[in-house]
């Protein structure tokens, strides 16, 4: 029985100083020991130790570890997905000033398929803008979309041309095939033109993307030899700026 009693109180009083030293730590004490965790530095790499870590110091305020385990939330990194707990992170740390492209880009998702938060396409605009203008391809693919429906703003087509033009030159898949799109409809000031849309067309088909291939196959009958020949000239041309920008000549 002594023995029993001594073994319990020990087991306590080690927890009450294990409680203790968590308490004494500071948020830069908790982001220091997560990042050896996180990036496997002294110690094992062990990304749920890092997240509780991270939790803590999040939970003390500090935007920085709000922002990090709001990301490791979002994406299943050392715990299930959990975007209740990434949107409360992720907001409250930009609340701060602690934010970035993709994380304004993982926010305004949220608002727009309201899983966890209502739906609010003006919200959702404004945080697509913010990571747009910071230069996030797949922010301005959407940003683009939202312009062309008018979700959250009156349709635009040239801000959404201009948008998917931007993310296309970065290298988007779908937002070259939405700028095909848009010079095959001729729905922007830029008027219609077959060619372009071929040619814009044929980058995405390039890229593995299906639907532009079945334009390709539409637009074909429709052009001369001589376009057909322009238009892949530019595909090339459009291309290479692309997939291999060090390779343009001056």
């Amino acid at each position: 029985m002594l023995k029993k009693t001594l073994c319990l109180f020990l087991i306590l009083q080690a927890s009450t100083f294990l409680a203790l030293e968590a308490l004494s730590k500071t948020p830069e004490d908790l982001k220091v020991e997560a990042q050896r965790y996180y990036w496997g530095k002294t110690a094992k790499q062990d990304y749920k130790k890092a997240l509780e870590l991270y939790e803590q110091a999040a939970r003390l305020g500090d935007p920085e570890a709000q922002f990090i385990a709001g990301g490791m939330y979002y994406t299943g990194k050392g715990t299930e997905p959990d975007l209740k707990r990434a949107f409360e992170l992720l907001t409250v740390a930009a609340e701060q000033g602690k934010s970035s492209p993709e994380a304004q880009f993982a926010l305004a998702e949220m608002y727009i398929s309201g899983t966890v938060i209502p739906q609010n396409f003006v919200k959702a605009l404004n945080l697509f803008t913010l990571s747009a203008e910071a230069g996030l391809k797949n922010a301005q693919n959407e940003l683009g979309f939202m312009y062309y429906v008018g979700k959250g703003v009156e349709k635009d087509f040239n801000k959404a041309f201009e948008w998917f033009e931007k993310a296309a030159y970065q290298g988007d898949t779908l937002a070259q095939f939405n700028t095909g799109m848009i010079w095959y409809m001729g729905n922007s000031d830029k008027g219609g033109d077959l060619v372009k849309a071929y040619a814009w067309f044929s980058v995405a088909a390039a890229k593995g993307h299906q639907g532009a291939t079945r334009f390709l196959e539409h637009i074909g009958p429709l052009l001369t030899d001589e376009e057909i020949s322009t238009a892949q000239e530019l595909s090339s041309k459009i291309f290479d700026e692309i997939e291999f920008p060090g390779n343009k000549q001056q």
